[in-house]
């Protein structure tokens, strides 16, 4: 069996520690004699500051709650996507086929150049 060793911390205070480790040890020293592009990154529309990390502790401060921001695919609010089963969506082999043919020979009739006499003559 497996037994905590150290003393227990909640996954908040974990995340926090391994938050600081990253910007010291991952970060920092890829930012070494570097700048960033901006002094600051900003939201477009509301000028909101983004930071360069988000976590669940992000989400906790935002009053995040799974079911209601962002659901479940084929279910109210549709961040997900509108259908269940996400994006996908299984076509028999025949369609895709057929579908392909269609619009290789409708693109090839559109870049495919004519002369002045054919097209006044239809």
């Amino acid at each position: 069996m497996n037994r905590p060793t150290g003393p227990i911390v909640s996954e908040g205070e974990q995340i926090a520690r391994e938050t600081e480790r990253w910007e010291r040890e991952t970060r920092q020293p890829s930012l070494a004699g570097k700048t960033e592009r901006r002094e600051e990154f900003v939201t477009q529309a509301l000028k909101w500051p983004i930071k360069p990390l988000y976590t669940p502790a992000d989400l906790e401060e935002a009053g995040f709650d799974y079911s209601a921001d962002l659901g479940f695919p084929g279910e109210y609010p549709f961040t997900r996507s509108t259908r269940p089963n996400g994006h996908r969506t299984l076509v028999p082999f025949g369609q895709v086929v057929r579908t392909s043919r269609l619009l290789h020979r409708s693109t090839q009739r559109l870049y495919t150049p004519r002369s002045a006499t054919s097209s006044c003559l239809r």
